[in-house]
């Protein structure tokens, strides 16, 4: 090698000294960005965790809501068996009752005379509303001219037969035998005593 070659070569080397030669002010700054950026870091993933943590603190808190929303559901949905299991019982009570109610305005019906009973299959039809059967039945029933005469049912001995005692001359009376008496009667024993 010629010396011009040792002088380039030197001279290229110390150019290369001199580009990655750095300065301690540049150096500082440098680890300071580093240093920066790492921390940067360190506080992202710290956050991140917490993140992560209140995320999976929501969805357990969600899940347990969910159970007891499953519970309450399966809950709610027995009563609502037992209140249908109810209502079905109620309801066949009610067919029962109303099959019994029916046939005895059917017998009252029939009971009518023939043309009060013409005359009502004519106006209701024929498989009329209950309660519009009843009704016409009762208001035909209460019409009726031809009523049996009742006769009073007698209980046990009446001796007196609910006839008062006289009350004679300033006897008075006690508050039984007033009671049984009429107006009339009243007014006169009062008149009697009184004047």
């Amino acid at each position: 090698m010629t010396e011009e070659m040792q002088l380039a070569d030197a001279s290229e080397i110390a150019a290369d000294a001199a580009i990655k030669t750095v300065s301690r002010s540049e150096l500082d700054e440098a680890i300071k960005r580093r240093t920066s950026a790492l921390d940067r870091a360190r506080a992202a993933e710290e956050r991140l965790a917490e993140i992560e943590a209140a995320q999976a603190g929501r969805d357990r808190a969600e899940k347990e809501k969910q159970g007891r929303y499953q519970e309450l559901a399966a809950e709610a949905e027995a009563k609502a068996e037992a209140v249908a299991a109810d209502l079905e019982k109620a309801r066949k009570r009610l067919e029962r009752l109303s099959d019994k109610h029916r046939q005895s305005v059917n017998a009252r019906l029939e009971a009518l005379p023939e043309e009060t009973r013409e005359h009502l299959a004519g106006r209701l039809g024929d498989v009329p509303d209950l309660e519009a059967l009843e009704d016409a039945v009762s208001l035909a029933e209460s019409l009726r001219t031809e009523s049996p005469a009742t006769v009073p049912r007698v209980i046990g001995a009446q001796p007196s037969a609910g006839k008062v005692g006289a009350v004679r001359g300033n006897e008075k009376a006690s508050a039984a035998q007033i009671a049984k008496m009429t107006h009339a009667q009243r007014t006169d024993y009062l008149k009697r005593l009184y004047r």
